[in-house]
């Protein structure tokens, strides 16, 4: 999974493909959060990094 974040748009991609794009997000600061449905996952690593 990979989540791209800049100003108030963000892109989401599993495997390399786009999945889902959200616009106008005005969050600047809190908790991230990854809801899965219909089955559990277990996460190795997490990786952030600021792009700027």
């Amino acid at each position: 999974m990979e989540f791209i974040t800049l100003g108030d748009k963000s892109w989401h991609y599993l495997n390399g493909e786009l999945v889902n794009e959200a616009t106008d997000i005005n969050v600047t600061s809190g908790r991230i959060l990854v809801q899965l449905e219909y089955s559990e996952a277990y996460y190795k690593d997490l990786l952030l990094i600021p792009l700027k």
